[in-house]
């Protein structure tokens, strides 16, 4: 069986990797577009068919058939949540370009490769370790990193640009803020190995919704109208890193709380997986309605 958590070195090399091919991502599509969007249309189709045959050719014993169905479900409510959000928010001249959403589809796309890449290194590949290895902590810490993600690269692509990289250097900033985060607290608080090894549910519940509330926050921070990079800088600090380290603060106190231990190896679902991921989600959304509608 694949060794669950690797620790903190293969967190960092793992980001470092994400953080390589996230940089190679702009400069392609800002300087050779029709090679990027070719390329990654390939690898998304290429990685969304692997993804798919997989589960589907799960033993039919593996993970549980309520389990399989969210496995299966979330990518596809992830990709309709994109494309709502590009239908609805983003720069009027891709609201009425079919081919311009495909393009932004097509970048959301990398960007899941990127963070499912990085926690398949860490342990958290959905259908190996949370479906195959009947670990639904892992297949719940999966789905708040999905739609976390998914989240952040909605807000990139809220308002006008006039190019393709004035939206994608804020998804690779929010992104990388979230993975950026999620290495911290992961290494500080040893949550990884609650998810993977002792296999506890409430820590997975709980790791999903500090995800999703930091994918809002950090999406949050990059949507609007482009004016410059200074100006994108600063409402990234500003409207989300703030945030996103206070409510790290708060998730690492939660975390040693309500974690496993030698006297309580089994807390209960409600109170320390439930109630904290929507003391997190509360904390995204309050700070999501005190920041206003974006500009």
């Amino acid at each position: 069986m694949t060794r669950p958590d690797l620790g903190l070195a293969t967190v960092l090399n793992g980001a470092l990797l994400i953080g390589l091919l996230a940089a190679l991502t702009v400069l392609a599509a800002t300087f050779f577009p029709p090679l990027f969007f070719i390329t990654f249309a390939l690898a998304d189709v290429a990685f969304a068919g692997f993804w798919y045959r997989r589960l589907l050719g799960l033993d039919r014993f593996a993970g549980g058939l309520r389990t399989r169905w969210l496995a299966g479900m979330i990518p596809l409510v992830c990709a309709a949540l994109m494309l709502a959000v590009l239908r609805t928010w983003a720069d009027p001249e891709v609201r009425a370009g079919p081919e311009y959403q495909a393009a932004f589809l097509i970048a959301w796309g990398a960007a899941m490769i990127w963070v499912h890449v990085l926690s398949s290194l860490i342990g958290l590949d959905c259908l190996e370790h949370g479906l195959e290895g009947r670990n639904p902590a892992v297949v719940w810490a999966w789905v708040g990193l999905m739609l976390g993600t998914t989240l952040a690269v909605a807000g990139a692509n809220i308002g006008e640009g006039p190019t393709e990289a004035t939206t994608l250097v804020p998804m690779v900033m929010a992104v990388a803020g979230l993975l950026g985060v999620w290495a911290v607290f992961a290494a500080v608080t040893g949550s990884t190995a609650s998810v993977t090894v002792e296999r506890d549910q409430p820590s997975g519940v709980r790791l999903a919704g500090l995800l999703i509330a930091w994918g809002l926050i950090l999406g949050r921070s990059v949507a609007g109208d482009w004016v410059s990079l200074e100006a994108t800088l600063r409402d990234f600090w500003h409207d989300g890193l703030q945030a996103v380290l206070v409510l790290l603060g708060l998730a690492i106190g939660v975390e040693v709380w309500e974690r496993p231990r030698r006297r309580r190896p089994c807390p209960p679902m409600v109170g320390a997986g439930i109630l904290p991921a929507v003391l997190f989600l509360g904390f995204a959304l309050v700070w999501l309605w005190w920041l206003g509608g974006w500009r």
